[in-house]
């Protein structure tokens, strides 16, 4: 029979009769307490069926000890198990399926992958922490390890981030190396950036006789006044500009800046970027009577490349009016 060796301290009694063997043990201090494998040493597994305690030697079950505990020696590693029926160790997994990004996809300056780690049809998990990401320029090949895909909430399911250095055409494959598997696809780097343009129209300035509506100061013509809105045209002649990247930023004359400002998209998918933002210029300090602040616009694509843009100033003036007479003035 199976005789379950706890982690730590541990007394057992053996008593012999002419049926069977009988096995009593007695937990002192030292012994580990579990949920599941994970949280025992690697030679050992959790019987959560006897108290959640972590046992030297391996089971029939991953992530609950399992109650058709084979006897393997050597003891089974940890993509293993032992099913009573065999008494031999046996992979528990399947293999790994790769969900994101898809094969042949066109990828940026940072790739999310998402892998599953799959089980054979009736067993159970005991999922490492993490897997390996290995990449080679062109065909599949031994490959340079770039990332390390972590353990999910979900079991099974690892999660993690590549980012290329070089543009090119790249053999991606995920390991688990102890066990033997791995999943390849390919991928083509593209570092293009959108490029951002933006245009905004100057204020009308009705004029009348003897009355100004312009800040006379040089250069200051088509200001804005401070309590006025700006409206901006956004455009790309990209089409694949990522529509909630994009945002507009202010400094103020000072230098300090101020936003995000949200852009609403004009265009459809798949077409030329165009789309709107409305600046507040009551909501840009501006501490003295007049002065210059500038638009920028930043945003990325939908593979992560961020934008190349051209930020432009924007004249700011406190000033409303004057009004001259034949022998008087009103400002």
């Amino acid at each position: 029979m199976r005789t379950h060796s706890p982690r730590g301290a541990l007394i057992c009694l053996f008593a012999l009769t002419s049926v069977s063997a009988f096995t009593a043990c007695n937990f002192l201090s030292g012994q580990k307490k579990c949920s599941s494998n994970r949280d025992c040493p690697s030679d050992a597994y959790c019987d959560a069926s006897k108290g959640g305690y972590c046992y030297v030697g391996s089971a029939d079950g991953g992530s609950d000890g399992g109650n058709n505990q084979g006897i393997c020696t050597p003891v089974c590693s940890a993509w293993q198990e032992c099913p009573a029926s065999t008494n031999a160790c046996q992979a528990r997994y399947a293999g790994i399926t790769v969900t994101k990004p898809v094969a042949g996809a066109t990828v940026g300056r940072v790739v999310p992958i998402t892998v599953n780690l799959d089980t054979k049809l009736g067993s159970d998990r005991n999922d490492p922490i993490s897997l390996d990401v290995y990449v080679t320029a062109g065909p599949a090949g031994v490959g340079t390890k770039v990332a390390t895909l972590t353990l999910d909430a979900t079991p099974g399911v690892y999660q993690g981030t590549w980012n290329p250095s070089q543009i090119g055409s790249y053999t991606v494959e995920v390991r688990y190396t102890d066990a033997g598997f791995k999943s390849s696809f390919t991928v083509t780097v593209d570092f293009t950036p959108p490029v951002l343009k933006f245009s905004y129209q100057p204020p009308s300035r009705p004029q009348s006789t003897g009355l100004t509506n312009m800040d006379p100061f040089p250069g200051y013509k088509d200001a804005y006044r401070k309590d006025e809105k700006v409206v901006l045209t956004v455009t790309s002649a990209a089409t694949n500009v990522d529509p909630s990247s994009v945002v507009v930023m202010m400094k103020d004359a000072q230098g300090a800046s101020h936003g995000p400002i949200a852009v609403s998209r004009n265009s459809t998918d798949g077409s030329p970027y165009t789309g709107n933002a409305t600046i507040d210029l009551a909501t840009i300090p501006l501490t003295a009577f007049r002065g210059i602040e500038t638009i920028e616009v930043d945003g990325s694509n939908v593979l992560g490349n961020p934008s190349v843009t051209s930020p432009q100033t924007l004249n700011v003036t406190r000033f409303k009016w004057s009004f001259q007479g034949d022998n008087f003035s009103i400002a």
